[in-house]
């Protein structure tokens, strides 16, 4: 027999070369036929090529009932690569591949454990694909493809009512002192994840209770529900029955708290003690207020009192108390002290006030208003008169001021008076006032608010009544009126803003008055 042309090698993965590499140059068909079977022979006994096959595993292929803490295994015909099988072996659910950890039983055994417990009634797939390797490098035919379920109870969980009741488009007038969510399911529930899975929106403080047995939910409301609000219950479908199953699908249950959901408005403002309408105008300043008086504020429907009041503000500030009537609706507020005297003041209503019902405010309110009652203006200086006797005789008043013009120095003639004896002291006569006429002065803080100055020794000796409340009479001593003494400047304060001389309604003067006078020689 004639030698090859070149040498055959049969490899485990290798190809076949073309069979006219098995022909020898004679021509002799028996003799080409001869050597082709021996080659095929040869190729069958000396080659390790051979399939991979799994030849064993658990769990069997959709076997029912496993165990959730259960060590899946495969067994497979040949010692094989391990790094190829943990590489391409999955074990995987509709939400994806399980992790867990391989445990070598064998050179051709192996166990995977799962970091979680399986989920019972769920369908888990194990996968090994076709290039898992032997270590002789052979692999299979095919991929390997298993399925099972876990557990035995694998009857999926779903709720049968709610409390509220769901219905569509929500269950309406619900009370806001609604105290507990119930969710009744069809089987009794693993508290744990059920909790997990609930939700409650806007969010409403509480905590879980279970009754029957576990298939009741109650979620005990520990704060008062908003009214006029849309409020969403829900399970989520990771709830779990206690044999693990989840939910069949989510729960969702809208209810609506209450019937009114109309916002309040402020109806108007007024001087308390007046009867409205009408109210005050909101597009100018309303005046003629007093300002002893209280200010009332009528609503359009009863209000929650505390976030009413508030929300309410007054400028420049002013501290007082607040008194409710016509059932909520109007509310009064009673300063504590009289307002300031000629005044602008701005009260304001924001939108955090709420009704009973807790609808806000429907848009803000605001209102200006003067103090400029005949009672409630500055008090000022109108007029002075003065004498060196007693007004009378020899020694009239003549005028020093007629509330308009001031001279400085004021020159007035203390005495004596065209030669007649008059007393050494000198009164002046004071009159009171304001923008609307005469005001009734506190003679006490007129007398506690003079200050005289000049000279050696000025001081007031006495001070009285005038003919009307608005007047006031003064004596002064120490006054140099001798024709023979150079005549000295002398200044009198009267004392005005807060502390300073008041009417009878505590209205004072804006500022201090102020006279400079002198001895007319």
């Amino acid at each position: 027999m004639k030698k090859m042309d070149r040498p055959i090698t049969f490899r485990g993965k290798t190809n076949l070369p073309p069979l006219d590499a098995f022909f020898f140059r004679s021509k002799s068909s028996v003799i080409r036929n001869a050597a082709f079977a021996a080659c095929v022979a040869a190729l069958s006994s000396c080659s390790d090529f051979e399939t991979l096959k799994v030849s064993a595993w658990w769990p069997s292929h959709q076997e029912y009932g496993v165990p959730r803490d259960a060590e899946i295994w495969m067994e497979f015909s040949a010692d094989v690569r391990k790094s190829s099988i943990e590489k391409s072996f999955t074990l995987r659910t509709d939400d994806g591949a399980a992790g867990g950890q391989f445990k070598w039983l064998s050179e051709r055994k192996f166990a995977f454990i799962p970091f979680d417990e399986l989920k019972t009634g769920r369908r888990y797939v194990m996968e090994l694909p076709r290039s898992a390797e032997d270590k002789a490098g052979n692999t299979m035919k095919e991929d390997f493809i298993s399925d099972f379920y876990a557990g035995e109870d694998t009857k999926k969980p779903r709720v049968l009512s709610s409390f509220p009741e769901k219905v569509d488009g929500g269950s309406t007038r619900t009370s806001i002192d609604l105290d507990v969510v119930e969710v009744l399911f069809s089987k009794p529930m693993d508290p744990m994840t059920c909790e997990s899975a609930f939700s409650i929106t806007p969010d409403v403080p509480g905590y879980f209770a279970w009754r029957d047995d576990g298939a009741r939910m109650d979620y005990v409301l520990t704060s008062r529900l908003a009214y006029a609000t849309q409020y969403r219950v829900a399970v989520a479908a990771t709830a779990e029955d206690r044999a693990g199953n989840a939910l069949e699908r989510e729960f969702t249950m809208v209810f609506i708290t209450g019937d009114d959901f109309t916002r309040p408005f402020v109806c108007g403002t007024w001087e308390s003690g007046t009867v409205p309408p009408p109210y005050w105008n909101t597009d100018a300043v309303n005046t003629g207020v007093r300002r002893s008086s209280a200010i009332s504020i009528e609503f359009s429907e009863a209000m929650d009192r505390r976030r009413a009041e508030s929300a309410i503000t007054l400028t420049p500030s002013a501290q007082g108390l607040c008194a409710w009537s016509a059932g909520d609706t109007v509310l009064t507020f009673k300063p504590n002290e009289p307002l300031k005297s000629d005044a602008v003041y701005t009260l304001r209503v924001g939108t955090s006030a709420a009704d009973i019902n807790g609808h806000t405010l429907k848009k803000p309110y605001s209102v200006l208003f003067r103090t400029s009652a005949g009672d409630s203006l500055h008090l000022r200086v109108t007029a002075i008169m003065g004498s060196c006797g007693e007004g009378g005789g020899p020694c009239p008043y003549e005028e020093l001021y007629d509330g308009l013009a001031l001279d400085w120095p004021v020159m007035i003639d203390m005495g004596p008076v065209d030669g007649q004896i008059c007393s050494t002291d000198y009164r002046f006569l004071f009159s009171f006032g304001n923008d609307a006429g005469p005001a009734a002065v506190d003679l006490y803080s007129l007398l506690d608010s003079i200050i005289i100055e000049g000279g050696e020794r000025p001081h007031l000796v006495d001070g009285f009544p005038g003919a009307d409340p608005s007047t006031a009479i003064l004596v002064f001593d120490g006054l140099a009126n001798s024709e023979s003494i150079t005549p000295e400047l002398y200044r009198l304060t009267i004392a005005g803003g807060k502390g300073g001389v008041r009417d009878i309604y505590g209205n004072t003067m804006k500022a201090d008055f102020v006279i400079e006078f002198k001895d007319r020689m």
